[in-house]
């Protein structure tokens, strides 16, 4: 099975390997693979395959054409090679007729049952047994059956009839008969008329219902001409009276095996009828049903010779007005004219209706080749919703390129004009700090607590101020992709411990217990220290900024994390009035503010977490937030743990 090669003609790589796939599963590894029909062809030319498996609709050349080419007298070397016929166009199943007429031996529908395509393949590539029958319907079968309860006459007769080649078997009864019958079907019967058990006429009367085609001649030595009459109506051909002469029975035998090969070929000449009949039916709804317009036209003078429904309804013609109307009437486009010389595949051609409008389709042409003239087949499958939803993304991908160009141009504004207000800003505001500190030499003793609560004011404001430019320098760095990473082995113990010193002040201020949870003897993360110094200070300040006013806890973490996260684990958490689901998905975008009315008095620009997600990003970290609505928050980032090597800035 191995050694027989199979050629399969397929442009759909995902057909291909299911087909391949099947194949190999069940043993044949002997295969190749072509794209279109052409290249197919010239395969075949230099290496004849045992199976040809090709799809109906393959490029260049269809699997149409393939087959009617490898059946012509041209290449009547490869007229026998067998053809299995593909299509995915004919989901009604009845294209057996055009595969038989251009010379598949089967069509077979995509996607189809593994078990169906194997089976297919199986038959053709499987060693041939035909039977002696089947090779010569003019050659009579000379399988004959003796019955009879005499072994003497059955002997003469056995010996009589296998010296004129006869394949001779006995039966004693006609139970016996029966059995024989039922297992190998003889071509004539030589029946005995009276036997124990079961008559000769219960014998003939049985076969004839079961196998009509089988010839029987009756024997009886004791009857007359009025026994051979009712015989002969029960369906006997012939009448041997006892006792015979043995040189009758080889001309008996010889013209009751001439009426049983004309009762086969009368049979199987029905059958053929029928399945011709049955084919025709098939082809028809085929024609009338099919999904893509169908147009038949003469090769030689282009008229019309018929065009299915579908093809009605896409030009706008009834049949009566196609039939007879050369081809280059129906479409401006010359498609079908241009199909006559050779042109087999037009994709996206602009057809035009009988009224005028237009519509798009993709064209494949077969010529065939008949006795006394070429017909053009030309199969044509709308594409208008295609091709208009083609041209619709093709303006859309236009506008958002637009659209893009006009974004980034209004981002580098924006970027731009963050510049240069935070410059702008920073100057007045560093005059405005210095002034503040040297009001206080300025000031009398009985006026200092007053102007004491209002330098406090100023400077909360003014530090808030400083705060919010500070955001926006950051901001439009990262934005302008100027963000500098130093990053270096560090043990992030140090710097946390730090950072909560350094916000000491302001968490005693606000009654805000400090804890910490930091692992000790972690690796050390690969991380710039001041820019975690900036994450850590924004997440425990927000933490501090939302605890809702009541007693607030926050808690400092740090652990290792082992592979496959191979990073260090940085949190900040507290008990505050926590984050709803909707505001988590958007917590870290830029300029987000929560807009409940827990928070609406809390003062912020909603740059914060975007610049602290921006630098640990820079790092190669990720960031999150774990929150209960009503229970606090967890904000979570990871830093890279340090290599071996010296850690280049970025």
């Amino acid at each position: 099975m191995a050694a027989k090669r199979i050629l399969i003609v397929n442009p759909d790589p995902t057909v291909s390997r299911q087909m391949t796939g099947a194949l190999e599963r069940n043993g044949y590894t002997n295969f190749s693979v072509c794209a279109d029909g052409d290249a197919a062809l010239t395969e075949i030319e230099a290496d004849p395959p045992a199976l040809i498996i090709a799809d109906v609709n393959a490029p260049v050349m269809d699997g149409w054409q393939l087959c009617r080419i490898l059946r012509s007298e041209e290449y009547r070397r490869f007229n026998d090679v067998p053809i299995l016929l593909i299509s995915t166009s004919y989901r009604d199943a009845t294209a057996v007729r055009l595969a038989a007429e251009v010379g598949s031996f089967a069509l077979l529908q995509v996607p189809f049952e593994e078990e169906d395509f194997v089976d297919l393949v199986s038959t053709q590539l499987a060693p041939a047994t035909v039977s002696r029958d089947k090779k010569d319907l003019l050659t009579p079968q000379r399988n004959v059956l003796i019955v009879d309860d005499d072994a003497s006459i059955t002997k003469v007769l056995e010996h009589c009839l296998k010296r004129e080649d006869y394949d001779v078997r006995i039966a004693r009864n006609g139970e016996e008969a029966m059995a024989v019958i039922e297992e190998r079907e003889p071509s004539l019967v030589l029946l005995d008329y009276k036997m124990p058990k079961m008559d000769g006429m219960a014998v003939l009367e049985w076969a004839r219902r079961h196998h009509p085609d089988i010839v029987f001649v009756m024997m009886t030595a004791h009857g007359d001409e009025a026994l051979a009459v009712d015989l002969m109506r029960a369906g006997a051909y012939d009448y041997i009276k006892k006792p015979f002469h043995i040189r009758d029975i080889p001309p008996i035998c010889e013209n009751a095996l001439n009426v049983h090969n004309m009762r086969r070929i009368h049979s199987q000449f029905l059958e053929h009828i029928a399945a011709a009949q049955a084919s025709e039916r098939k082809f028809e709804a085929l024609f009338k049903s099919a999904g893509e317009g169908i147009l038949i036209s003469d090769g030689e003078t282009g008229r019309v010779l018929d065009a299915n429904p579908t093809f009605h309804d896409l030009f706008g013609y009834k049949r009566d007005e196609l039939l007879g109307t050369n081809v280059a009437a129906i479409d401006a486009s010359g498609a079908f004219s241009a199909a006559a010389q050779g042109r087999k595949a037009m994709e996206g051609v602009a057809c035009t209706k009988r009224d005028g409008s237009i519509f798009y389709a993709d064209i494949t042409s077969s010529v065939l080749e008949q006795e006394d003239r070429k017909v053009v087949q030309s199969i044509v499958r709308n594409i208008t919703e295609r091709k208009q939803l083609e041209n619709a993304l093709h303006e859309n991908a236009e506008k958002l390129k637009e659209q893009n160009v006009r974004l980034r141009e209004l981002d580098k504004l924006k970027t731009d004009f963050l510049n240069t207000v935070s410059h702008e800003l920073r100057t007045p505001l560093t005059s405005i700090q210095w002034s503040i500190d040297s009001l206080d030499a300025f000031v009398s003793e009985q006026e200092q607590s007053k102007v004491d609560t209002l330098l406090n004011i100023l400077k909360d404001d003014t530090n808030r101020l400083a705060n919010l430019i500070q955001d926006l320098l950051n901001f439009s760095r990262i934005e302008a992709g100027q963000l500098q990473i130093d990053k270096r082995p560090i043990d992030v113990a140090d710097p946390l411990h730090r950072i909560i010193e350094e916000t000491r002040a302001i968490t005693d201020a606000k009654h805000v217990l400090i804890q910490t949870d930091i692992a000790d003897s972690m690796p050390k993360a690969s991380a710039d220290p001041e820019k975690l110094r900036q994450v850590v200070s924004n997440l425990i300040g927000n933490a501090i900024k939302y605890s809702g006013g009541k007693a607030s806890i926050v808690v400092i973490g740090a652990r290792y994390r082992p592979p496959p996260v191979d990073a260090i684990e940085i949190s900040v958490g507290d008990n505050g009035i926590g984050i709803a689901e909707e505001d988590r998905e958007r917590i870290f975008d830029k300029f987000y503010r929560v807009s409940r009315k827990e928070v609406s008095g809390v003062p912020g620009t909603g740059l914060g977490l975007a610049i602290a997600k921006s630098i640990v990003e820079a790092h190669g970290g990720q960031v999150w937030v774990e929150s209960d609505l009503g229970k606090g928050s967890r904000f979570v980032f990871t830093l890279p743990v340090a290599q071996t090597r010296s850690e280049e800035p970025v």
